[in-house]
């Protein structure tokens, strides 16, 4: 999977780093600071109050407060000048609550201890495919009964609690001066806006008050509008994004629910609280995507009533009982279809297929479904019910508008018109299917002259090979696509920023096309095993994007992004992904310097995982490519040359260095020829033959005779009108090698910005900073420069640890390679 956008450090990001480079001494007056808020509402109520049921036992609660006797909210700091906080002489104090009071334990006088004491924060952006962002504290109480009132608001299952964190001293840096109106500065720039077009004007806080959420006789206000704080929509990130650059990235935070929690007594009697708060706005794809069906007293699935089904109803109950779905919750799902055409009838294909009374039929009774399907209903499936906020976890697809100004929902990615399957995991329905044809063969046997000598795919623009009845589902697009504008701050120039058209356009050449990978089918079967395999949203997500993205030839990379900067993610082709959110065109990429004296980079470490490349080499032996072989070239194979995907196993051309040297592994290859020689000798051998000397010329190999049977043999047809028994059509076709290599042969070289994922990674540490994202990309100077020249460091994860010793930022990074100009 690939991360929402891949783009260099923001500039404002650069400038610090760089003043840091320029002002090491400041790193002696950092003084990070940790602020726990809980926003629990803490009364002492009557004895009775556990006796009622759940709507009288808070109603008691809350009215609990009206006399005096409670809490509203907790606030714990590690930096406070607050002598009774800091060394409580009288009663044990655990915090403050929002309107100031003291949160004090009844009963317990005349110990001199602290309030509760924030000794660790870690914090970690990794999850399910960075989506979930979680803190897990520490934090010491000194007293059982000062514990037994921490607990109330912050060790409750499903608590929210708001964890936020930063450093004081930073926020005085020189670096605020480069937003002042008068400071000399190259462009000021409003990156971020609300979803209604709002600017957002970059103005510098002044002090680690105006970074924290505001507490002061605000407690309605904090309850009411927790969800702001970590809400993935537009305007939410943008105030998220907008506030870390006004801090000059010394302030970050992550609001949501405590998941887990725990607690130890030391031998001083103190007491050791964990507790790990989960973001909330990232447990969108983290919730399980499936809900179990009631079952019958048995332990069965109870039985459907003895009806006669119409074809499509056969459907949904096969789907129930295989993907264990509620029925009511399903059926919801159902309506209304995107595309407004009644039921979803069309995106089942070859479902409850009548058997033929002829044992010898060929056509597939392999069913499909469309990956609309997949996205729009099993993957929002878990949001019926439950109390989910349905429009704010929804998956969808892209909204986009057509040349008539119509709304077309669609995921367009790159494509073919050679493009056809390989592999029945998937189907592309188009109108205008490549045919697989054979050699055409004159009187005497021999092929006519420029004809084929080999199997071969050709156009055919009659060949119907759409899916569907009311709605004709059609892989390749046809229309031209526009991205809409989110805001009048965007521009409509063609070459501006936010203007997208897809569809065909002169930049295309007569063979590269545009696709809706909402109209692939996926094999049934491979959907079902994917769903019960997988706990999570994203889990299934990942799986099915995977089967697609295996599929694409490589001219497609679906991921699960951003369409543009400050959106919420959805599915899109990350090679028709703008450049805002690809890699750039800057002639700088920052470069982080561990080997300088004023390097601000406490730990470097590089790291090359070779597991994976030893296990691909065992790919690369003679018994793969001679199987290959004989597919293509049925008997003898003679005196015949190491395939050139052999070499892949030895070439280490990647990890040359910048002065020009590179390397081969000489031992694996002799080994590969080796056995690729004997491999020969043994296939000759059984076939009958006598094998030549090495250096003997090579002789004409044994032509295949029956080229209609090996086209037989590697198509898989299906009946696309039940009503034409005779409509067959090849759907499939399995020879991948054939349709890669005409696909790739026909493809424009363009310059793609593309990453390759390597094996190497490398963690990289500095002092606190909030502004990383995961997706941004820098050098590292003080490694071998072919790693700079040739690619980039892209951050997979970002890590803070705020601690007594202060707070340091850890980057995790994969090195990528990238066509750079």
């Amino acid at each position: 999977m690939g991360f929402p956008f891949y783009a260099p450090l923001e500039p404002w990001i650069v400038d610090i780093m760089n003043e840091r480079e320029d002002n090491p001494h400041m790193a002696m007056f950092r003084n990070p600071f940790v602020v726990l808020t809980s926003g629990a509402l803490v009364t002492k109520a009557n004895a009775n109050v556990v006796s009622g049921n759940q709507t009288e036992r808070v109603a008691q609660i809350q009215e609990a407060l009206k006399s005096g006797k409670g809490y509203k909210g907790c606030i714990i700091s590690n930096n406070i000048n607050n002598l009774d906080l800091s060394y409580s002489t009288n009663e044990t104090i655990v915090g403050v609550d929002f309107e100031g009071t003291y949160i004090k334990v009844k009963g317990e006088t005349g110990r001199k201890v602290s309030t509760p004491i924030i000794e660790s924060v870690d914090v970690d952006t990794d999850g399910a495919n960075n989506t979930l962002k979680t803190a897990k504290v520490t934090v010491r109480c000194f007293t059982l009964k000062q514990f037994e009132m921490f607990e109330l608001f912050f060790m409750k299952p499903g608590m929210n609690v708001l964890v936020e964190w930063g450093d004081s001293s930073l926020l005085k840096s020189d670096t605020v001066n480069r937003l002042h109106p008068n400071a000399p500065q190259t462009e000021k720039k409003n990156r971020n806006t609300y979803s209604t077009g709002e600017k957002l004007p970059i103005t510098a806080l002044k002090s680690p008050e105006e970074c924290l959420v505001h507490k002061n006789e605000n407690y309605d206000a904090f309850c009411n509008n927790f969800s702001d704080y970590y809400r993935s929509d537009t305007a939410a990130i943008a105030k998220y994004i907008h506030k870390k650059e006004q801090s000059n990235g010394t302030y970050d935070l992550v609001a949501g629910k405590v998941l887990d929690y725990s607690f130890s007594i030391d031998q001083d009697g103190t007491y050791v609280c964990n507790i790990e708060v989960s973001q909330g706005n990232q447990i969108s794809l983290a919730v399980p995507h499936s809900a179990r069906t009631a079952k019958s007293k048995d332990g069965r699935t109870p039985k459907q009533p003895d009806t006669e089904f119409t074809k499509y109803e056969q459907i949904i109950n096969r789907i129930l009982i295989d993907f264990n779905l509620d029925s009511i919750k399903f059926n919801k799902m159902l309506a209304p279809h995107p595309e407004e055409k009644g039921d979803w009838a069309d995106d089942f294909f070859n479902f409850v297929k009548i058997n033929k009374e002829q044992k010898d039929t060929v056509a597939s009774d392999v069913p499909y479904v469309s990956v609309r399907f997949i996205l729009h209903v099993l993957l929002n499936y878990v949001l019926q019910g439950g109390g989910i906020d349905t429009e704010f976890f929804k998956l969808g697809s892209q909204e986009w508008k057509d040349e008539n100004n119509k709304t077309v929902k669609a995921i367009p990615v790159t494509s073919n018109k050679w493009m056809i399957s390989s592999t029945d995991d998937v189907i592309y329905p188009r109108k205008g299917l490549p045919v697989i044809k054979a050699p055409v063969k004159n009187s005497d046997g021999k092929n006519p002259e420029e004809a084929p000598d080999d199997v071969d795919i050709v156009e055919s623009a009659s060949n119907d090979c759409r899916i569907g009845t009311s709605i004709k589902y059609d892989f390749h697009i046809s229309e031209k696509l526009i991205l809409p504008k989110l805001g009048p701050e965007e521009t409509e120039k063609p070459d501006g920023p936010y203007k997208q058209f897809i569809g065909p356009t002169p930049e295309y050449n007569a063979d590269e096309c545009i696709g809706n990978a909402l109209n692939i089918f996926i094999k049934y079967e491979t959907v079902v095993k994917a769903w019960k395999s997988t706990y999570t949203r994203i889990e299934f997500l990942e799986k099915i994007l995977s089967i697609l993205n295996n599929n694409s030839y490589g001219l497609f990379m679906l991921i699960y992004g951003c369409q543009r900067e400050n959106t919420p993610p959805t599915v899109i082709d990350y090679k028709l992904a703008p450049d805002s959110i690809k890699v750039q065109n800057t002639d700088v990429t920052y470069r982080f310097k561990p080997t300088t004296l004023k390097s601000i980079v406490k730990s470097f470490s590089f790291n090359l995982e070779m597991s994976n490349l030893v296990a691909g080499r065992t790919v690369f032996n003679s018994g793969k490519f001679l199987t290959a072989l004989k597919a293509k070239h049925p008997g003898a194979m003679g005196h015949q040359e190491l395939p050139p995907d052999a070499y892949k196993a030895v070439d280490n051309s990647t990890f040359g260095n910048a002065d020009g040297w590179y390397s081969i592994n000489n031992v694996e290859l002799k080994k590969i020829e080796k056995n690729w020689e004997e491999a020969i000798k043994e296939s000759d051998a059984s076939n009958g033959t006598v094998t030549k000397a090495e250096n003997s010329p090579p002789e004409t190999t044994t032509e295949a005779t029956d080229f209609p049977g090996i086209i037989k043999s590697k198509s898989k047809v299906f009946l696309i009108d039940e009503k034409d028994n005779k409509n067959l059509k090849t759907l499939i076709y399995t020879d991948k090698q054939l349709i890669q290599d005409v696909i790739t042969k026909s493809t424009q070289s363009k310059s793609n910005k593309k990453p390759v994922p390597t094996p190497i990674a490398i963690t990289l540490t500095i002092d606190g900073f909030s502004g990383f994202s995961p997706g941004q990309y820098f050098n590292v100077d003080g490694i071998p420069e072919i790693y700079n020249t040739t690619g980039v460091f892209q951050i997979m994860n970002t890590k803070h640890n705020i601690s007594k010793d202060g707070w340091v930022t850890t980057l995790e990074a994969d090195w990528k390679v990238v066509n750079k100009k």
